[in-house]
């Protein structure tokens, strides 16, 4: 009962993210008509990317060490 009673606290600091990830997933659908497939690919596994560096300064939250070094690699993986 009590995460109801906080929600509305939290849904602007969560309407800004969300809508970034709104608008990125509508300009992927034009990017995936007119990119190659490899190109497209790794554009949209750049939202995990862009979710945790947007998430520190939005919403105040704290990225272990582990979590930070994990974003390089995940990118690479993504590319390869």
């Amino acid at each position: 009962a009590r995460a109801y009673t906080e929600a509305p606290k939290h849904v602007p600091q969560l309407a800004v993210p969300a809508g970034c990830f709104a608008a990125q997933n509508v300009l992927f659908y034009y990017a995936h008509a007119r990119l190659s497939a490899t190109v497209y690919l790794s554009l949209s596994q750049s939202k995990t990317l862009f979710t945790a560096l947007f998430s520190v300064p939005l919403l105040g939250r704290r990225l272990s060490k582990t979590q930070w070094a994990s974003q390089p690699l995940l990118m690479a993986g993504c590319v390869l």
